[in-house]
């Protein structure tokens, strides 16, 4: 088999060009989805996806990858010959829709082996996206079904929102920065080539978001995304926020504390929430039907946070997960480690603003979202039972949260094959070794799992299929090192007193220190791209060129670039 051809990380061919040969490459596929004769689940449980009582003693027939019955046991006539699935003591489910994911070419095999058999991808190049959801259709790749948004839609300079809360990026090379008519056409153009969703970020007006929603609507795709204040979005028209930091500006009540928000003066920033203004707001989510999509496992220390660290430590070990980058297995590691350095006032706010929001906008029949928002610092799959629990945890019951797993995302995304189990759907089960209504844990015991009526491979394998490489290097803090542009002064004589050195460059933060001839010195982080750091005078006592570099975890191991620092004669 030809080899992919890389150069820097990107592939050297042009872009179409090398994604279309690759598509064409010899391989063994796994053919998800295609027809497979019949097939049929007996004797389980049947928790549908709508939310209904359970069925038990289902039988579900799958017949060429769809539905085509389903009934109980003695109801439905089961021919001779054909494959019998016993779930005799187990629970039956729809595959889980992970409704935010930011897919990389090594998840596959973790999100099917949690469960998830239909990702929708929220952040990628448009090209690849569509390359990857051609190459499954195919069966090149084992992976769940994608569906995706390609490049999501930020606005210029020219038209922004005069304040935001957060800083967003301007140049990246995956996201467009267009005016609202660009917009509309990309809308169209992304439509005509097979990418069913529309992402926003929240640098839009109300005025503009509200034609952009349109255009999309006009086409049949959801728009989901940021918002800076959720009035304006919900009002707009958009169908999902995505974290709930998206709700902050409509519950803080004060002037003042909005202000520093705005001025990014705040670090706990949920501890400015005004619980007297959530009503309000929860019944304008609710009446304009605005789901909300939350990963509170990944950013908040949630009960179990501890073993979640060792599992994921566990995992790594597997030597069929060796191809797990170590850039992701070093951001997983750390966040991890953030979380549990969390403060008591930023758990206190989980608690008592956070929680008691999603609480009570599920308790007015607000729309939850399972979507891990899966990137670099989290393990594919994994994450979508911690959220779960993290959100019954909150008060949340099961079956809300089996149908936030299921039918909603694929609801929201205009997904009307998948979500749950119904005739002439798709064949997309779970099989638990357990019942997930009495112990919401039971979901992590899965026995098996099916796309399209096809029971899927759930393993880890060594040679899994990565042929598809993401065209840009990975670009998710923290795990990018750190640059070591210059520094200043960049000499001295020797015998010099305590010297103040600054260090130049990008990407530094608490984690990054400044090495002198090897030698950690003590090292303040002043911001994104500046490190002051002091060299004491025993290291300035000999002549020489000594090395300035950078010790940092995200360096993984190599050396960081440096900048010779000479003492010379006094």
């Amino acid at each position: 088999m030809l080899a992919r051809i890389k150069c820097n990380g990107v592939f050297s061919l042009g872009l179409g060009v090398s994604l279309i040969f690759l598509l064409c490459l010899s391989s063994s596929p796994t053919l998800l989805g295609a027809e497979q004769g019949t097939v049929v689940v007996s004797g389980g449980t049947l928790i549908d996806g709508n939310g209904g009582s359970p069925l038990q003693n289902a039988v579900v027939v799958i017949q060429d990858g769809r539905i085509s019955q389903i009934g109980q046991v003695g109801e439905v006539t089961i021919p001779s010959g054909i494959q019998v699935i016993d779930a005799t003591g187990k629970t039956v489910l729809p595959g889980f829709v992970d409704g935010h994911i930011h897919y990389r070419a090594w998840h596959g095999e973790l999100l099917l082996a949690n469960g998830v058999t239909t990702i929708v991808d929220l952040g990628n190049p448009d090209a690849w996206m569509l390359a990857l959801i051609h190459a499954r259709e195919r069966g090149l790749i084992r992976t769940p079904r994608i569906v995706a948004s390609g490049a999501r839609f930020g606005a210029p300079l020219s038209i922004r929102r005069e304040k935001l809360f957060r800083y967003v990026a301007t140049h990246k090379p995956h996201f467009l920065f267009v005016d609202v008519e660009e917009v509309k056409r990309h809308i169209r153009e992304k439509k005509k080539k097979g990418l069913s969703v529309i992402k926003v970020d929240e640098t839009w007006r109300k005025e503009d978001l509200q034609q952009i929603i349109e255009a999309a609507h006009a086409e049949g795709m959801a728009v989901v995304g940021h918002a800076t204040d959720p009035r304006d979005a919900a009002n707009a028209g958009q169908d999902c926020l995505m974290h709930l930091y998206s709700i902050l500006v409509g519950t803080i009540t004060d002037p003042a504390k909005l202000e520093a928000l705005y001025r990014r003066e705040v670090d706990d920033i949920y501890s400015l929430m005004d619980p007297a203004a959530f009503p309000d707001l929860i019944q304008l989510l609710v009446s304009k039907n605005v789901a909300l999509n939350l990963q509170p496992s990944s950013h908040f220390l949630v009960e179990g946070e501890e073993a979640y660290a060792q599992e994921d430590a566990r995992l790594f070990q597997l030597p069929g997960l060796q191809y797990i980058p170590l850039v992701a297995r070093v951001n997983v590691v750390r966040n991890h480690g953030k979380l549990q350095l969390m403060s008591d006032s930023e758990n206190a706010s989980y608690r008592n603003h956070y929680q008691r929001f999603v609480r009570e906008f599920d308790e007015a029949g607000g729309t939850l979202i399972l979507g891990t928002d899966t990137v670099a610092f989290s393990l594919p799959g994994v994450g979508a039972l911690r959220d779960l629990m993290a959100l019954h945890d909150m008060g949340v019951d099961a079956m809300t949260l089996i149908q936030a797993a299921t039918r909603n995302p694929a609801r929201l995304y205009h997904l009307e094959d998948v979500g749950t189990v119904e005739q002439g759907k798709w064949g997309d089960l779970q099989i638990i070794n357990g019942n997930p209504l009495q112990n919401l844990a039971d979901l992590k015991k899965i026995e098996t799992v099916m796309i399209g009526g096809e029971i899927i491979d759930t393993g880890f394998h060594a040679g899994y299929n990565n042929r598809f490489q993401r065209p840009y290097p990975e670009d998710i803090g923290p795990g990018l090192p750190p640059i070591l542009r210059a520094i200043g002064p960049k000499s001295a004589v020797q015998g010099s007193s305590d010297l103040e050195l600054t260090v130049t460059g990008a990407r530094y933060d608490d984690y990054t220190n400044v090495l002198f001839g090897g030698v950690r010195l003590a090292t303040e982080t002043i911001d994104s791209g500046t490190l002051k750091a002091v060299v004491p005078a025993w290291l300035l006592q000999q002549t020489g060129t000594f090395p300035v570099s950078l010790a940092d975890p995200r360096l993984l191991g190599a050396e960081s670039a440096y900048y010779g620092f000479v003492v010379d004669f006094e």
